[in-house]
């Protein structure tokens, strides 16, 4: 847990409570003002709690939501329709809603192979060399 500094008050030390509370604002304001390059003290600390969300596996979550607390298949798809929702545009929306779609049908999951660019650059100067010769 997180305590907010001037009331002392407990905070989730979780991204969702931060983007909640404006905290980062909030606290860069607070340094300024600590700091003397700000003269005006900060705005008043508050925390609305919307909940938590977790996936454990397929079709199969928990949450805690609003005071209501339940599990399975109900949290997997309040789950996913929240993640969707805070997706920047409908584009997005449908891209992503297809691609989990396809991931769930199918049993696949997206490849997630990072390779360095280096090794990509030479790989591809010999396959042009190749195709040259």
């Amino acid at each position: 847990m997180c305590v907010e500094v001037r009331t002392g008050a407990p905070v989730e030390a979780i991204d969702a409570a931060g983007v909640v509370a404006g905290a980062t604002r909030i606290a860069a304001r607070t340094v300024l003002w600590a700091a003397g390059v700000a003269g005006e003290p900060t705005e008043p600390f508050a925390y609305a709690d919307k909940g938590s969300l977790a996936t454990i596996g397929r079709s199969a979550a928990v949450a805690d939501v609003f005071g209501l607390h339940f599990s399975g298949l109900a949290a997997w798809l309040t789950w996913l329709f929240v993640h969707v929702m805070y997706l920047v545009g409908f584009r997005n929306r449908m891209s992503v809603l297809f691609d989990w779609a396809w991931a769930y049908v199918t049993y696949l999951r997206g490849t997630r192979v990072i390779f360095p660019m280096r090794d990509v650059r030479e790989e591809a100067d010999r396959a042009s060399e190749r195709a040259a010769s």
